[in-house]
């Protein structure tokens, strides 16, 4: 299962609804390793973190991790790049602790967004 379910199509300037799997990100080797992230139950927000290929415009979605089955938008200006690559996850706990995995860890395809 795919950690992150987004539209087929995104389009800039229209919000786009996203759907987080926490358990298929739980079970990342490097959240399961670890003996106080790999409890859900710590977890209070998620946000996947984005920047354009080119230039730096930067988009977080963020996730309420308190739900079972979390949404966010993603939205974008019209303005903005063509390309979106996913940077890190961060897993926030009630207390501001934060878990981070990053791209390289990530099957980016699931995640990055091209408007061309």
């Amino acid at each position: 299962m795919s950690i992150l379910t987004k539209p087929n199509s995104i389009q800039k300037g229209v919000s786009a609804s996203f759907s987080l799997s926490k358990s298929a990100l739980a079970a990342l080797p490097e959240v399961a390793a670890d003996d106080y992230f790999s409890d859900m139950e710590n977890w209070s927000e998620v946000m996947v973190v984005y920047k354009s290929s080119v230039g730096r415009q930067y988009e977080s979605v963020e996730f309420n991790a308190t739900l079972p089955d979390p949404t966010a938008s993603f939205l974008v200006s019209t303005r903005a790049k063509d390309v979106f690559e996913v940077q890190l996850i961060n897993i926030v706990d009630f207390d501001g602790g934060i878990f981070t995995i990053h791209r390289s860890s990530l099957n980016t395809s699931q995640f990055d967004i091209n408007f061309n």
